[in-house]
């Protein structure tokens, strides 16, 4: 990401700041998620052996 930042905008940025900005993004993502449920289905789906 830093390289392709550099390459574009010729603009240079810490790899720190890449970071920070990953893991805001990714906790950003994981709650978004968390809000939203998980639909695993009915239980009458359950496989029986």
């Amino acid at each position: 990401m830093r390289n392709q930042l550099k390459r574009h905008f010729d603009y240079k940025i810490s790899h720190v700041s890449i970071l920070d900005w990953v893991r805001r993004y990714t906790l950003k993502v994981h709650k978004s998620i968390e809000n939203q449920g998980y639909n695993l289905g009915s239980n009458s789906m359950q496989m029986k052996l």
